[in-house]
């Protein structure tokens, strides 16, 4: 067993086509959390703007990854993700540049976020179905959680990285800079624009060959496949939610700090081990797939951000202070909870969709995803502000702990009878 995973490793690390996916991955993933600080840290402390204005820098950038996540993936699946993914590179660089020449003012700046946040629907899904195209079937979870393990980096490193350049530079810079890392990606992936995709093809219920013709019924016949298929609608009902329950105190993370003890030069120690804790999440989470299945580790991280949620919430209500160490020891932990179910989902998602179809399903997924992100935060606040700070919490615990049990009983009822079914 060992030898074989060792093969398979090597396998996937000597693909020529993932390797260049990853030259691909990695400035990209890097610039799209440089410029984010930057623009964050321009408008707040360059421009001394208020929480509103925070506000609309985070919906300019939420908000088109709802809107457009539906026809980016539609566009995806019918021009094909190869082409997509490099115009998305190209424009999200030139934006970029134009970040750095002309967003002299909030209302330019909103402008450009929102633009760019448009391209970056077309990325994700892009992204997605040029993975499942460049690996084969049996490697796709180990690939995942490698993809992951990236993203995740980056989160990590590209804060650190993007403060360390505002010490020294101006936001403009840092600007300038991300748009050479897109510059970058842009390049490497004009060796993959050949890469072709699968031919398997979808079955339709009603025995005609889908229109290529109606961008409008490819979207529908995506709808349509992902409520008939249990193998997709659990997963992305779940992660969705998981997300919700994340979001419905991530903002609020800051005030929980504040309550338990925690000193403002002792912030960035905390939150990177979360961001340690959420790498490492992402790393173990494909060999466990490997081992346990990626649906029972999916069921497991819910069980386990329950538990997190719980005592996270449970931290003020304490008589006592946990010493700085034990609290990074927990932190880091609760870190692992957040990202433990993106390689299970992402691996669910690719495995048991036809590659004709990954854009819509993985849009969908991401349309799903990015809403919570902009509704859960308010109502976070507002159980906050009418309960205590622990409340939002425990809701989240609660919601995990729903979606643990709903998950285990559509596995029994819905999902594990087709698998057998499929084979006999």
């Amino acid at each position: 067993m060992k030898q074989l995973l060792k093969d398979d490793t090597r396998q996937l690390v000597g693909n020529s086509r993932f390797q260049k996916f990853i030259a691909m991955l990695v400035p990209s993933a890097l610039a799209d959390w440089l410029d984010f600080v930057a623009l964050l840290v321009l408008a707040a402390y360059g421009w001394a703007q208020g929480p509103y204005a925070l506000a609309a820098i985070t919906m300019a950038a939420g908000l088109p990854r709802v809107l457009f996540a539906l026809p980016a993936g539609t566009l995806v699946d019918r021009v094909g993700a190869a082409p997509v993914l490099v115009a998305s590179l190209f424009v999200r660089a030139f934006l970029l540049l134009g970040m750095f020449y002309f967003a002299t003012n909030i209302y330019a700046l909103l402008a450009f976020v929102f633009l760019k946040s448009s391209v970056s629907a077309l990325y994700v899904p892009a992204q997605q179905s040029l993975l499942k195209a460049i690996v084969p079937e049996k490697l796709l979870v180990k690939a995942v959680g490698i993809d992951q393990s990236i993203i995740q980096s980056a989160k990590v490193i590209a804060p650190v990285l993007g403060g360390s350049l505002l010490a020294i530079w101006s936001p403009h810079m840092v600007f300038l800079l991300a748009a050479g890392m897109f510059g970058v990606s842009f390049l490497f992936s004009l060796s993959l624009r050949s890469v072709p995709s699968r031919e398997d093809e979808v079955a339709p219920e009603d025995g005609k060959p889908p229109n290529k013709n109606n961008a409008w019924a490819e979207l529908k016949e995506g709808f349509v496949y992902i409520s008939r298929s249990s193998a997709l609608l659990v997963p992305v009902t779940l992660f969705s939610g998981a997300m919700f329950a994340i979001f419905l105190y991530d903002s609020l993370l800051l005030l929980l700090l504040s309550q338990i003890g925690v000193e403002d030069k002792q912030v960035g120690i905390v939150f990177g081990a979360l961001g340690l804790g959420g790498l490492l999440g992402a790393v173990v989470a494909g060999p466990l797939c490997e081992r346990f299945g990626s649906y029972s580790v999916l069921i497991g991280s819910l069980l386990y951000g329950a538990f997190g949620s719980f005592v996270a919430g449970f931290l003020p209500l304490l008589p006592f202070e946990i010493a700085i160490n034990h609290q990074l020891i927990m932190w880091f932990c609760f870190g692992m909870a957040i990202t433990l179910s993106s390689v299970p989902y992402s691996a669910l998602l690719l495995k048991n969709t036809p590659s004709q179809m990954v854009g819509r399903v993985t849009s969908f997924g991401e349309a799903l995803v990015n809403a919570a992100r902009l509704i859960a935060p308010p109502i976070g606040a507002l159980l906050a502000d009418w309960g205590a700070l622990s409340l939002p919490f425990f809701a989240a615990s609660g919601i995990f702990v729903f979606l643990t049990g709903a998950g285990g009983l559509c596995w029994f009822v819905a999902i594990r009878p087709n698998r057998t079914k499929a084979t006999t």
